[in-house]
């Protein structure tokens, strides 16, 4: 893992260095000229406020990273949350921009998006308690939580061009969100309340046994009022999930949430939680980079804290003040002294501040094995340029063995300048190796693609009167015949695009 880790002095300037290393990363992936993710992501243990991942996509990937057909929502599936009551916002105004702007929108399409009145398939034996029981304890194991899901619903995007009914899971991000001490890592969770409720497993004076403990029920906006009546008038012994029931002596105090809350998690084919038009999708990827804004996560903690110098504080004040020109990094900067006038460091004592703090890494061992699994084929590896031992590789039959530093030449003086947006910039000549070993040339040419050359020059047969080299550029599919005279450009051409 390559690691880094920035300090700042507020946290303005940390959240444009944490905007710096993002983009940093973004052109660093790039130049690798192969698809790949950037997604919200949660921060797990490491903590902090923001957090981005670097996924490439691949079928043998642990982590799911979900993306809209229509927009620019991409987010990893652990972060993910239902937006159920974004979507029935966003119906009204929908509705209002059909009206006003004659948009083609059905009326009843939108106001049965949620259908609470519509009955799931399947006859009622199958369906005597028509919702799920999701449990959670928190940290502190006091509080039971206990989430209340439809079985089945059926989810339709707001024009009402897609709808179908679907099973349902809880979102326990959702769930979270609504109670923030809840222990996602507890694999047994209603076991768990049930033993610690017992008062006898908390040190002496910790949590005493007549303490009272709590079942917080938090139900999803979906769910009927038939359904709840029915989900009250089940025990443990009814057809459905079995919930839990605490006796008068447990001493558990019920909670209920606020309002109806919604916690179904997002499923492929769901509307999009942001522009709710599109289908969600869901792609596997293995993550090869993150970046944390980590806050004062660890410097409180740790005690880190500095004085800010006065120029500074009142080049921040100033600042602040003015919108336009923000500080652009944590580095000393140079004041204009006018801005010194008046400052009296005894009346105005400065306060000491905690280090904001990010953490960023790219797995570079990990991106090698991911970059030659999702680019190689039947025939071997398959390299990006960037990463390529050599970028090109000249093979050779025994004939044209004597022509070989000729060619080598020719592509060794190929530098050039190309114009960018920014200017014109300097290119290099392609890094050459060449097969001098004393096999066949069909042997040479297998070898040279397991290895993943990204571009192989072969002189063949041709090349003896008509100086025709043969160019092979597997990841772009071209096999193409140039003559001696235009190889140096050909080969730069498909660098290029490598």
């Amino acid at each position: 893992m390559k690691d880094l880790y920035t300090f700042d002095a507020s946290e303005k300037e940390a959240l444009l260095t944490y905007d710096e290393v993002k983009e940093a990363y973004k052109a660093f992936f790039n130049e690798l000229k192969i698809s790949y993710l950037v997604a919200e992501a949660h921060s797990g243990d490491i903590g902090g406020e923001i957090s981005h991942e670097f996924h490439f996509p691949s079928a043998k990937g642990e982590d799911v990273v979900l993306s809209c057909s229509k927009c620019d929502y991409l987010i990893n599936e652990e972060l993910a949350e239902d937006a159920g009551d974004a979507r029935t916002q966003s119906q009204g105004n929908l509705m209002e921009k059909g009206s006003r702007d004659g948009l083609p929108l059905a009326q009843g399409a939108a106001e049965t998006h949620l259908d609470h009145d519509k009955e799931p398939p399947g006859d009622g034996d199958d369906f005597l308690l028509n919702c799920k029981i999701w449990y959670g304890v928190t940290a502190d194991r006091s509080t039971l939580v206990e989430a209340i899901v439809p079985r089945v619903m059926r989810v339709t995007n707001l024009s009402g061009t897609m709808s179908h009914w679907r099973e349902t899971e809880a979102c326990t991000n959702s769930i979270k969100r609504l109670v923030p001490g809840l222990d996602l890592s507890v694999e047994r969770p209603l076991e768990t309340f049930k033993q610690f409720s017992k008062g006898n497993n908390f040190k002496k004076g910790v949590f005493p046994e007549a303490a009272v403990r709590f079942l917080h029920r938090i139900v999803d906006h979906r769910v009927s009022e038939k359904d709840i009546q029915r989900y009250y008038q089940t025990d443990q012994q009814s057809k459905g999930p079995k919930r839990y029931m605490p006796k008068p002596s447990d001493n558990i105090q019920i909670t209920l949430a606020d309002t109806p809350a919604a916690i179904v998690k997002i499923a492929a084919g769901d509307p999009c939680p942001k522009c709710f038009e599109g289908a969600v999708q869901k792609t596997k990827a293995v993550e090869l980079g993150h970046t944390f804004h980590l806050g004062t996560r660890y410097s409180k903690p740790l005690n880190a804290y500095i004085v800010p110098s006065p120029q500074q504080s009142i080049l921040e004040a100033t600042t602040n003040s003015d919108h336009s020109s923000p500080p652009t990094s944590c580095s000393p900067r140079t004041t204009d002294k006018t801005l010194l006038l008046g400052a009296d460091e005894k009346s105005q004592p400065l306060k000491k501040r905690p280090l904001e703090m990010g953490c960023h890494g790219i797995g570079i061992s990990r991106m090698i094995a991911a970059v030659a699994d999702t680019l190689a084929d039947s025939k071997g590896l398959n390299w990006p340029r960037v990463m390529a031992p050599f970028e090109v590789v000249i093979v050779s039959n025994e004939e044209h063995a004597d022509q070989v530093s000729r060619v080598c030449n020719r592509l060794s003086n190929t530098g050039t300048e190309i114009l960018t947006r920014t200017g014109a910039i300097s290119e290099q000549p392609p890094d050459l190796i060449v097969d001098d070993r004393k096999q066949t040339i069909s042997w040479k040419l297998k070898d040279a693609d397991m290895i993943g050359y990204p571009v192989i020059v072969i002189l063949g047969k041709r090349f003896g009167k008509e100086r025709i080299c043969e160019i092979q550029c597997r990841r772009l599919g071209i096999t193409d015949d140039v003559h001696i005279e235009g190889l140096g450009v050909k080969v730069r051409e498909l660098l290029r695009q490598l």
